[in-house]
């Protein structure tokens, strides 16, 4: 489109935006026409507003190359709108891109992955423990079939583990909040990387219990609500144990629904689901499960760190 036509579109949504200032629609649209019209910082400034009040999957604007999706991003990310979305998308463009080593730097896990086991109160028996959080996680379970524009499928939730007064869930909030502030703490110092750019200052968990059998599983996704995301696993399917199964396991890797391959540098883990075990990583990890394809429970709590920015304009996440 040329530059007239790009003013005009420009004019219209600053027209519309006093009757509908709080449509993410009309922002995100404002900030992609700012962008192609090359007013970055404006539009970083727009994409902002949109992104805290309703938090999206953001890949560029439609039909938009490689080049200019690098480009956009990373001018986003400097502007301030620095998101597990922008960041996933610079990753993206930069391995579409062939930027390996750029690829690695972005997704590090080296440094941002952490992989360890969750650490309880003196006396809290791990084992004890996981039971009672199963026996509270089936009292309150709701079913996901295929909803649209969520990852989740044909399994369980209990949306109310980080907020329940359910002995065993207040245990599993306390704890998951002092391993978020391990692992905040135990980053760098300082970088010019964009996740720890972003490091929250303040922030809220926010957290929902998984549960699922033989058809259950999540397809490849991020958390566009948070800033960093974990999993902690309460209950292993005996098929999880099978020699060479990697049924029930979380996959942590590039998005092969993006064309996005181990060999444009974004590297991968599998990781088993043993009770007890904790992950922590940035949001804009792309990762999926395994379906298991029989009929055995496995029962994990997902969560994020979720900046406090976030957490106060915006409704809880349902991915």
């Amino acid at each position: 489109m040329n530059t007239i036509s790009v003013d005009a579109r420009i004019a219209l949504l600053r027209q519309a935006l006093p009757t509908v200032p709080n449509s993410t629609k009309v922002l995100l649209r404002l900030a992609e026409a700012l962008m192609e019209k090359g007013e970055m910082e404006e539009a970083a400034d727009v994409f902002r507003r949109a992104y805290i009040q309703e938090p999206f999957p953001w890949l560029g604007r439609p039909g938009t190359d490689p080049e200019s999706l690098r480009n956009e991003a990373a001018a986003l990310i400097e502007s301030g709108a620095i998101f597990s979305a922008t960041i996933g998308a610079l990753a993206i463009a930069e391995a579409h891109l062939g930027r390996v080593e750029e690829v690695r730097r972005l997704v590090d896990y080296g440094l941002f992955f952490e992989d360890t086991f969750l650490e309880l109160e003196d006396g809290v028996d791990i084992d004890v423990f996981n039971a009672a959080l199963a026996s509270e996680v089936r009292t309150n379970l709701q079913y996901y079939d295929e909803p649209k524009g969520r990852a989740i499928r044909n399994a369980w939730r209990d949306n109310d583990v980080m907020r329940s007064d359910r002995p065993a869930c207040r245990i599993f909030a306390a704890a998951i909040r002092r391993a978020a502030e391990r692992y905040i703490a135990g980053l760098p110092a300082s970088s010019d990387h964009p996740f720890l750019k972003s490091r929250p200052t303040e922030f809220e968990i926010e957290g929902w219990a998984n549960l699922s059998d033989g058809a259950g599983y999540h397809k490849s996704h991020i958390h566009s609500r948070a800033w960093a995301s974990g999993v902690y696993y309460v209950v292993e399917p005996a098929v999880a144990r099978e020699p060479g199964s990697r049924r029930g396991w979380l996959h942590i890797g590039p998005p092969v629904d993006r064309d996005v391959s181990v060999e444009q540098g974004w590297e991968e883990r599998v990781i088993a689901p043993t009770p007890g075990r904790l992950i922590l990583m940035p949001a804009y990890f792309y990762h999926d499960t395994e379906p298991m394809g029989v009929k055995e429970e496995r029962i994990c709590i997902a969560f994020d760190i979720v900046p406090t920015e976030i957490a106060a304009h915006s409704e809880a996440a349902d991915y």
